[in-house]
């Protein structure tokens, strides 16, 4: 049986076990929250310079899905240690991207990260979170960086499906 993420669960009942797992697995992610405010414990060991490099690697769809898990986890519990974290994970996409336009690319792969965004937002009030967001689908389609580098029509070609 599928089961939804556990901040779900817990705006549902609050269940003491379930609370605690997470609470430990915050407990966990919070010594790897490096000084950036970089949270994706699957880079973690990767140096600076090549995070946030690949349009492919799903980082900006993993932080849209961590970003929703603290808002939802805050609601459910008022607990805000991961929902902090999810800001300054949220502050340092904002940096990389919109800021300082370091990144390896201009769009994600993905709208997950938008969406989020525009909550994190409507929790906030923090307006950057909706200009990032807003950035993003400003970009999809219309930016060089992000044609030059993915080749979709080769893509497409090569696995046999001709164009989307």
């Amino acid at each position: 049986m599928l089961r939804p993420k556990p901040s779900i669960d817990v705006l549902k009942r609050r269940e003491e076990w379930l609370e605690k797992i997470v609470d430990e697995t915050v407990e966990q992610y919070g010594k790897i929250h490096g000084k950036t405010g970089y949270f994706n414990s699957w880079f973690h060991a990767f140096p600076e310079g090549e995070k946030l490099k690949d349009r492919t690697a799903h980082e900006l769809y993993c932080a849209g899905h961590l970003i929703e898990a603290g808002i939802a986890y805050r609601k459910a519990t008022g607990k805000d240690k991961l929902f902090r974290m999810i800001c300054r994970y949220a502050d340092y996409i904002d940096q990389v991207f919109r800021i300082d336009a370091k990144a390896g690319f201009c769009t994600p792969g993905h709208e997950e990260i938008g969406l989020a965004l525009v909550r994190l937002f409507d929790e906030t009030g923090e307006r950057r979170y909706l200009e990032l967001a807003d950035f993003f689908l400003a970009k999809r389609g219309a930016n060089e960086k992000d044609e030059k580098r993915y080749d979709f029509a080769s893509f497409w070609a090569l696995h046999g499906r001709g164009s989307p």
